[in-house]
């Protein structure tokens, strides 16, 4: 009976297995790719309700800011923490209009207060957000 010492450099190697790393970023880059839309329109708002007309021209490019009624603001389904985040996010945007989409039920002063941010950055033309009746 003969024994042999195994050649360790030949018989063994020493790289990673990423092949199991891979499929579990593929599988998560497919589940972010399908709730992120879901996400972005998952904020309820309810709107007031005017009896002008329903506007029938609407360009995509205008930012949309919404106020929900426990006053948090979105931006294009970006959620904003602060007045001084919304101002640096509507500067990046540099965009002359915006429309606000704010609840029935929020609080006068939240609106006022981002309408405010709005100004400061130099956007001019505010758009409000309703219902038809």
């Amino acid at each position: 009976m003969e024994f042999r010492r195994a050649d360790s450099d030949a018989d063994f190697e020493a790289s990673p297995n990423v092949i199991p790393l891979v499929d579990i970023m593929l599988v998560l880059l497919i589940i972010f790719m399908i709730t992120a839309p879901v996400l972005k329109h998952s904020f309820e708002v309810d709107l007031p309700r005017a009896e002008s007309p329903v506007l029938t021209e609407q360009t995509e490019d205008i930012p949309i800011i919404t106020i929900s009624r426990d006053g948090k603001i979105t931006v294009n389904g970006l959620y904003i923490r602060s007045t001084a985040e919304l101002e640096n996010v509507l500067a990046q945007l540099k965009k002359k209009e915006v429309a606000i989409e704010a609840d029935k039920n929020v609080k006068y002063e939240v609106v006022i207060e981002v309408m405010d941010t709005i100004k400061k950055v130099g956007i001019e033309r505010i758009g409000l957000v309703t219902q038809q009746k």
